[in-house]
């Protein structure tokens, strides 16, 4: 069998790997706010919860995920990273 050097993974030092670690972190940390936040407003317990309010409830937590990201800090090239991250963590919020 006949491999292509892509098919290995990339070699990475400490810090990246970090980096990777940290980040996945800071997105699991942030889902888990999101859904505590959503599953007051709409629990097992409130089943039956109008649209409208869901819609509000998720914008407004939505919007304090993004501002609680803002808050922290990630090793390597800051703005290249938090904007992955940030376009990351949207799109789950809004397949959620």
């Amino acid at each position: 069998m006949i491999t292509n050097s892509l098919d290995y993974p990339q070699e990475k030092n400490m810090v990246e790997m970090y980096a990777d670690v940290q980040k996945e972190a800071i997105k699991r940390e942030l889902q888990k706010y999101y859904e505590q936040q959503m599953d007051e407003l709409a629990g097992a317990s409130k089943p039956h919860v109008a649209l409208a309010l869901l819609q509000s409830r998720h914008n407004k937590t939505k919007k304090e995920v993004l501002k609680r990201l803002e808050g922290k800090r990630l090793l390597g090239p800051g703005d290249e990273q938090q904007e992955a991250l940030r376009s990351d963590i949207v799109n789950h919020l809004e397949e959620t």
